[in-house]
């Protein structure tokens, strides 16, 4: 939630809620890769893995300093990666070149459920603006 909050510049509902889901669509997605490779591990131990993995996301705190933020984001995105792929490998005991499976699983999800979320705010917004208009109100 802080991630998100510090991330769109302020309290945004509806851009928190969507970071939410798409971290749980990620997790499960995980287990789903991790259970067709190994059929081992459990949702809940990918679960716990994953999310203590995503621990490092509490460095972004760093990124209100305005000079160093592309530097923390950096960071965070690289020790998530690793994270996530050490995590993952341990909670459905993965070894070799499969383990690399799981953070890039981690990574598209989240570009391509970024970019899916951002198309639904922005045809929302023209949406809201069309009908307003129609109405007569026009935003100055």
């Amino acid at each position: 939630v802080v991630s998100s909050v510090i991330h769109s510049g302020g309290f945004n509902l509806f851009r928190i809620l969507s970071d939410i889901g798409l971290w749980i669509l990620a997790v499960a997605i995980v287990f789903a890769a991790g259970w067709l490779l190994t059929k081992r591990g459990t949702f809940t131990k990918t679960f716990r893995a994953v999310g203590f993995a995503q621990s490092v996301y509490v460095l972004v705190l760093l990124a209100l300093f305005p000079v160093i933020s592309s530097g923390v984001y950096g960071i965070v995105i690289a020790l998530g990666f690793l994270a996530v792929w050490m995590g993952a490998a341990v909670a459905h005991q993965t070894r070799g070149w499969r383990a690399l499976v799981f953070p890039v699983v981690v990574l598209i999800v989240f570009v391509i459920g970024s970019a899916v979320v951002n198309a639904l705010i922005a045809g929302a917004q023209f949406t809201f603006q069309s009908v307003l208009g129609d109405m007569g109100i026009h935003n100055q």
